[in-house]
């Protein structure tokens, strides 16, 4: 059963769902609708055991990207899959030529930690990077750089990714990383290197925890490439949203 954002009269259908499922459904709903940056009027939210799913539409590529950002820390989400439609208002849109000079002043405004500057084409209102990077941490700063452009449809990352160091200490100082770290609990942490490839395994409670996992393993030292094996088991035993 799906539920559209903007909609409150969904009580006779709703009793027909699971308990979890229905509440898990009306918290990501109220979370997207909740939040001043987004318009979700035409935002659709299914929910099929833990996962989640964002159909419909919304005005730009920066909302597509918050609403994906709003359910993933949802309490009680597994996993989001981001199925929205970005539809272009007419005061947003812009001609391929604005774009790349709107992207190019983004380039050139990207920290000095970069030293080779990443190319981008655009093409009907989408944006591909290509380039150099030294950490996938560096290439995902690259590509959320663009995410507030107006008249944006989508962005493609096909930046490259070549550390200078080595990865002899990647596996320990991604451990090392993730006990600093406030916002993990994990259980069962494992991690695997490989070449330039860590594998990383264990259990978390939340899509958030998640995503931190992920981020601190494509910062470890001569990693280029993050296998995620964890799994996300939700604890539904905090306060409710």
């Amino acid at each position: 059963m799906d539920m559209f954002v903007a909609a409150s009269s969904c009580a006779t259908t709703s009793r027909m769902k699971e308990p979890h499922t229905e509440t898990l459904q009306r918290n990501v709903a109220d979370e997207l609708r909740w939040d001043p940056r987004l318009d979700a009027s035409r935002i659709t939210v299914s929910v099929a055991g833990a996962e989640v799913t964002l159909s419909g539409s919304v005005p730009s590529y920066a909302e597509k990207c918050c609403a994906e950002s709003l359910a993933r820390r949802v309490r009680g989400v597994a996993a989001v899959k981001n199925a929205l439609d970005v539809r272009l208002t007419i005061g947003n849109y812009r001609t391929d030529a604005t774009l790349l000079r709107l992207a190019t002043d983004i380039l050139e405004s990207l920290p000095a930690v970069l030293p080779n500057r990443p190319r981008v084409v655009v093409r009907d209102g989408w944006l591909t990077l290509e380039g150099i990077v030294e950490s996938a941490a560096q290439k995902q700063t690259v590509e959320d750089a663009f995410q507030h452009i107006a008249g944006i449809r989508g962005v493609t990352n096909r930046i490259s990714v070549v550390p200078r160091s080595k990865n002899g200490e990647a596996k320990r100082a991604f451990e090392e990383a993730v006990r600093r770290s406030a916002a993990l609990s994990v259980d069962d942490l494992q991690a695997e290197v490989s070449g330039r490839r860590i594998v990383v395994s264990g259990t978390v409670g939340s899509c958030v925890e998640h995503d931190v996992l992920l981020e601190l393993a494509s910062c470890a030292p001569g990693i280029t490439n993050v296998e995620d094996r964890i799994e996300v088991r939700p604890r539904l035993n905090g306060p409710s949203k």
